[in-house]
């Protein structure tokens, strides 16, 4: 039952989904082309669902430094517009201890200043060897 966070970040730009694209080959002009998502009924650019992931994997990474993250299952329930401030947040779900070892799951969430959950997750972490 512990919280996790919240950790308030700055909208991401336009720039930074273009470098995330460009870096893994991604060609949807949903993610790159501002007519075509507005065409498509959006505001403006769609910050692409695995850039939100990876902000999650940092996010529990800084927050639990001495667990190691072994799993990250991602649901994205609402797209995500660049220049949204988000809030990255979780809470401890379980905690066990076995002879493996000792681990924790949590629930996160990434939300948009509506309150609006655009990303929920869950994470498995081993504690760090």
């Amino acid at each position: 039952g512990s919280e996790i966070g919240p950790q308030h970040r700055p909208p991401t730009a336009i720039e930074q989904v273009g470098l995330y694209v460009g870096g893994n080959d991604m060609r949807e002009g949903l993610f790159t082309d501002r007519g075509f998502a507005r065409a498509l009924g959006y505001r403006d650019i769609v910050v692409p669902g695995p850039m939100l992931t990876a902000f999650l994997e940092q996010f529990v990474r800084a927050t639990l430094p001495s667990w190691r993250l072994e799993r990250l299952g991602s649901t994205f329930r609402m797209p995500t517009i660049t220049g949204d401030p988000l809030t990255l947040s979780g809470v401890v779900s379980e905690h066990h201890e076995s002879e493996e070892g000792e681990y924790i799951v949590c629930d996160l969430v990434v939300e948009h200043p509506t309150g609006e959950r655009a990303v929920t997750a869950t994470a498995r972490l081993r504690r760090g060897d």
